[in-house]
């Protein structure tokens, strides 16, 4: 069965930087460049009425244009083993606003409250077997990477399908933000 979520698709030429930022190592498996991603708000599996009716209220999602910048490693969880390396936000407060946005209209839609506070982020590579914090592997990752910069034109409802070689997303439906930019 599918899984839905909301997200902001990086555009290619970041996905490409994005991509360079962590070495291929056996302990992580990163994310596919061309899936790499801001989730806005996970679905998970639902009937097909209730990804309708979503797909339909995010069209009355009325905000403009934000820019964006993706900028220093992460870990999940805080305590204990790492299970995914991630990529931050800054300047979240138009992010915040869409995603809030999002939130309601899934909320509503699903009679369900989202089950965790949302921490913005870009996952780059989940961990096959957790390890600390403290151990050596995690010296390959750059503590201070470059910012990544972009405008956020869009966002899309996605599906998720196991395939025989690992997840693959699609778009179901792209949304347009209105051309006008928002000041941060």
């Amino acid at each position: 069965m599918s899984r839905y979520f909301i997200s902001i698709t990086l555009p290619q030429a970041i996905q490409e930087s994005v991509d360079q930022i962590l070495p291929d190592e056996p302990q992580w498996r990163k994310v596919k460049r061309e899936q790499l991603h801001l989730t806005l708000r996970f679905i998970g599996e639902a009937e097909s009425s209730r990804i309708d009716q979503i797909q339909e209220s995010l069209k009355e999602i009325d905000l403009p244009a934000f820019n964006l910048k993706l900028k220093g490693v992460g870990f999940f969880p805080d305590d204990g083993p790492v299970r995914v390396i991630w990529l931050g936000i800054e300047n979240k407060s138009a992010l915040m606003d869409l995603q809030q946005k999002v939130d309601e209209i899934v909320s509503d839609v699903m009679n369900s409250d989202r089950e965790h506070s949302f921490v913005p982020h870009v996952t780059l590579a989940r961990i096959k077997k957790g390890f600390l914090k403290s151990e050596k592997l995690l010296d390959s990752i750059p503590e201070e990477n470059e910012q990544f910069e972009f405008k956020v034109r869009s966002f899309q409802l996605m599906e998720s399908k196991k395939g025989s070689r690992g997840v693959d997303h699609h778009i179901v439906e792209n949304y347009e933000l209105k051309s006008g930019e928002r000041n941060q």
